[in-house]
C-alpha cells in the first residue's frame, strides 16, 4: 500500500530504531560491496568514493556535504524510498556486525611498511613524466629526489610521494606515469589523517592544503617563478578533499593560519563552504579563475 493511503500502516518505532542503528559495514559487506579500511578506528570507505566514510551505523560524504544514519545512506546511495530502506535494513540482523545472527568478516586494516615498496634505482620515468607532462621544473624534481621526498616504484614506475610524520614515513601518495592514462591513489595502510607534506622554515605559520601532491608542487613552482617566499609555510596534499587531514594538521599546528588551495570546480567550492562553516577563520587561495587547478596554471605559464 502506498504511503498516505487510508490503509497505510506506520512503521513500528522499534523497527525504525533498529533500521537507523543498523551496522552499515555489515550490510554493505553482505550486499557484496568491497569495503576498504580507512584507519584502525573502525572507519571504512567504498573504493570508488574516497570522501565517503562509514563507521558503525553512520556515514559522512564530505564531497556532497552529507551525513546521516543507515536509513539515510540507503536513500542517498541506492535511491531507495524511506519505507524501502527501513524494510531492507530490518529484513536481516545488521546490528553489531552480524547478518542473520552470523558474524560478517570485515577486511583487516593493513599496516603500512615503506620497506615493502620495491624502488627503482633509475628514476628517469618519473623525472620525464613530471618535467615533460606536468611541467614541473627540473631543479624542484631533483631537490625532492635528493631529500627523499620523491621515489619511483620499480614494478609500476609510479611516482611515489612519501608521507612523513615526525621523521618517519607513515604512508605514500602514488601517481601513475603513463602518458595516456591517469592514475592516482594512496598506498594501503597509510596513516589516517596524514598527507604528503613539505615545510619551509623552522616555524609553520601557515598551513596550505591541496588536492594532490602534483598541485602542491605546481604551487611551489608558480610561487618561485613569482619570487614569492614560502618561509613559515607547510604545504599538505589531502589526496582529494579530506577534512580529517586538515584536522590532523591543525592539531599539530594549532596556531597556523589555514588556507584551502583546492580546485576551481563545484566540489572545491562545496568543500570550502563546508570547511568555513566549521571554521570561519579558514582562508582560501585558489588558482587563477581561468584554470581548474594549480597544475593547469603551471602548464599554461610554461606553454
Amino acid at each position: 500500500m502506498k504511503e498516505g493511503s487510508p490503509h497505510y500502516e506506520p512503521i513500528p518505532r522499534e523497527q525504525l530504531l533498529a533500521a537507523r542503528q543498523a551496522d552499515l559495514a555489515a550490510y554493505l559487506t553482505a550486499r557484496g560491496e568491497q569495503l576498504t579500511p580507512a584507519d584502525s578506528q573502525g572507519d571504512f570507505r567504498l573504493p570508488d568514493h574516497d570522501s565517503l566514510y562509514i563507521k558503525e551505523n553512520m556515514y559522512q560524504w564530505f564531497s556532497r556535504q552529507e551525513q546521516g544514519n543507515a536509513v539515510d545512506f540507503l536513500q542517498s546511495y541506492y535511491g531507495l524510498g524511506f519505507r524501502e530502506a527501513v524494510m531492507e535494513l530490518t529484513s536481516e540482523d545488521f546490528s553489531g556486525g552480524g547478518v542473520a545472527g552470523k558474524k560478517v568478516d570485515l577486511p583487516a586494516v593493513e599496516r603500512f611498511d615503506f620497506s615493502e615498496i620495491e624502488l627503482a634505482p633509475d628514476m628517469q620515468r618519473v623525472i620525464d613524466y613530471l618535467s615533460q607532462r606536468r611541467k614541473l621544473s627540473l631543479p624542484l624534481i631533483e631537490g625532492l629526489i635528493a631529500t627523499q621526498q620523491l621515489f619511483q616504484e620499480a614494478q609500476t614506475n609510479n611516482a611515489v610521494f612519501p608521507i612523513y610524520e615526525q621523521g618517519q614515513i607513515v604512508g605514500a601518495e602514488v601517481v601513475g606515469t603513463l602518458p595516456d592514462k591517469r592514475f592516482k591513489g594512496i598506498k594501503t595502510g597509510s596513516k589516517y589523517g596524514c598527507g604528503y607534506n613539505l615545510s619551509f622554515g623552522e616555524q609553520d605559520a601557515h598551513s596550505l592544503f591541496f588536492e594532490s601532491a602534483i598541485d602542491l608542487l605546481s604551487f611551489m613552482d608558480i610561487s618561485r617563478a613569482k619570487s614569492k617566499d614560502l618561509a613559515g609555510c607547510r604545504l599538505t596534499s589531502m589526496m582529494g578533499l579530506k577534512p580529517n587531514i586538515i584536522d590532523h594538521t591543525a592539531a599539530q599546528l594549532p596556531d597556523a593560519q589555514a588556507f584551502l588551495c583546492v580546485d576551481n570546480d563545484e566540489a572545491g567550492a562545496n568543500f570550502i563552504q563546508a570547511m568555513q562553516a566549521q571554521n570561519p577563520a579558514m582562508r582560501v587561495r585558489l588558482p587563477d579563475p581561468a584554470y581548474k587547478d594549480w597544475n593547469d596554471q603551471l602548464q599554461a605559464m610554461k606553454s
